[in-house]
């Protein structure tokens, strides 16, 4: 056999093995989170944030098994609670606005891929719900939170980006003071 075929051969296994190996892991992590409903208040435009294992923050709230985060005002819900790993199917996360007399409207509109600037999508006066994926934040040195990100409005809105802003911001965690995210580290830190 010459270097450059077992090189070749070498290569291909290589590859197949790390396939095996990534698929074998997909197959373990079937792990299921539970139901979530996100209760965004009335006529709410814009960015969302939950942030997650504020030991001064809203404790979880749960219903039937269904996780409930209650947006407020702000747009920024600091929880006890912590995030919900895993998968689960599009029917067990709903969205709704809190109306008049706490009737819930559901909004039913999802978007979770890019969303390019078309006269089409301009047009498009449905409500959705943007975004969504959990991600780690630093909001003060060497102290790991855990948070996720939504925006509720319809396309053009979004791409207006009407009432948008980031949760590093100064709507957003910079509204919240240091001490808050230390008390929460720490206690962490000393389980």
């Amino acid at each position: 056999m010459t270097g450059a075929f077992l090189y070749r051969l070498l290569g291909h296994t290589a590859r197949i093995l790390l396939a095996t190996i990534a698929l074998a892991g997909c197959a373990q992590s079937d792990e299921t989170r539970d139901p979530e409903r996100y209760v965004i208040p009335e006529d709410y435009v814009g960015s969302f944030h939950i942030v997650f294992g504020i030991q001064s923050g809203e404790p979880p709230l749960t219903e039937d098994g269904t996780r409930i985060y209650q947006i407020p005002d702000s747009g920024v819900l600091l929880s006890k609670g912590g995030p919900n790993p895993g998968r689960t199917a599009s029917d067990k996360i709903r969205f709704l606005y809190d109306g008049e007399n706490g009737d819930l409207q559901p909004i039913t509109g999802r978007w979770t891929t890019s969303l390019h600037d078309t006269s089409d999508n301009r047009a498009d006066g449905k409500t959705y719900v943007f975004g969504g994926g959990i991600s780690e934040i630093q909001p003060v040195r060497h102290c790991n939170i855990y948070s996720k990100s939504f925006y509720v409005g319809t396309k053009s809105q979004a791409l207006e980006q009407v009432n948008y802003f980031e949760i590093y911001s100064d709507q957003g965690i910079g509204a919240i003071p240091e001490s808050v995210f230390l008390e929460s580290c720490n206690e962490r830190s000393t389980d």
